[in-house]
């Protein structure tokens, strides 16, 4: 079985100011971990191509391998929202 945590669950730590997203993936790898969840909020990280790659990348060279992007949504009232999200 493989172990995964969630980016969200550093809470604060993720600011930049912080750990930034960088320090939390080594975090969990030193913790242990052998995935990584990330969370898509504006102030996490800017959710460009290049830097989803920039982080995949530095995830994979840490030993981690990226398991979700969870994407906030809501499907019951907001019409649109699975083409959005999808």
């Amino acid at each position: 079985m493989k172990f995964s945590v969630s980016a969200y669950s550093f809470g604060d730590y993720r600011e930049e100011n912080s750990l930034g997203i960088f320090g939390v993936i080594d975090k969990a790898a030193e913790m242990g971990f052998d995935g990584i969840e990330f969370i898509d909020e504006d102030y996490w990280i800017e959710w460009s191509d290049d830097e989803i790659k920039k982080v995949g990348q530095y995830a994979r060279d840490k030993g981690l391998e990226t398991v979700a992007l969870c994407v906030g949504a809501d499907l019951i009232n907001k019409e649109g929202e699975v083409e959005r999200v999808c």
